[in-house]
């Protein structure tokens, strides 16, 4: 679990309608071992965006994830965060990992709200996600005993009650099985507008539900200018 900041519009001027302007990114590129993971041209991310990333493996989604989200310094290039941003509390969920195996999944979000400084509500029905993604049964089972699409959906949850600004997930819907997936669709659907934005990336085939107006899309190592 990460904290960062972030918020995604299109690339280009600003769009007809979006809120105040949070991050930008211009001219940014990340090179590992001399090859380019991700070039951006530019992008704008602004108050109330809902982003979703889609591209193959390797097209540079998670990268673009981790800079957005401050994890990943770029190669070259400026990123800018507006004093808007400042006060954000952004969260990045990774692909895996994320939270302690040995602990159970409310032990972790205790031992990660106290690195945040959040207080976690007593009733463990007031906890953001622990119903609506049917974790409500599994708050005392260690994360390492749960199955993959369960471990994705706690570090999801866990996330949500560190009450974010801004939620970053790497590739949410991998490895769910249907009735999961759509779980985590209503649910975000339903947090979505408590939050500045929501980024998140994802294959062609996984849709990510309402409130996901703009998809962009990576491919070879860019982002693609014109995605609509």
């Amino acid at each position: 679990m990460t904290m960062a900041l972030s918020s995604t519009s299109t690339p280009g001027a600003e769009r007809a309608g979006a809120g105040a302007a949070l991050l930008q990114l211009e001219n940014v590129a990340k090179r590992y071992n001399g090859k380019v993971a991700i070039h951006v041209d530019r992008l704008q991310i602004a108050e109330g965006d809902a982003i979703n990333f889609i591209g193959a493996n390797a097209s540079g989604k998670s990268t673009l994830l981790r800079i957005i989200a401050g994890v990943t310094r770029p190669s070259y290039g400026r990123v800018r965060r507006t004093p808007g941003a400042r006060h954000l509390r952004p969260v990045l969920v990774p692909q895996s990992g994320g939270l302690y195996p040995s602990l159970t999944l409310i032990e972790n979000m205790e031992a990660i709200a106290r690195l945040f400084g959040v207080a976690l509500p007593a009733d463990d029905r007031a906890i953001p996600g622990l119903f609506e993604l049917g974790l409500h049964e599994l708050v005392d089972r260690r994360i390492g005993e749960l199955s993959g699409g369960y471990r994705r959906l706690a570090a999801i949850a866990t996330a949500m009650a560190m009450a974010p600004g801004g939620l970053l997930l790497d590739e949410p819907f991998a490895g769910l099985d249907p009735q999961k997936s759509e779980q985590l669709r209503k649910f975000l659907a339903v947090a979505r507008p408590n939050m500045s934005f929501v980024a998140i990336t994802g294959h062609e085939s996984e849709a990510a539900g309402p409130g996901f107006g703009r998809t962009l899309r990576c491919a070879d190592g860019k982002l693609l200018e014109g995605a609509a």
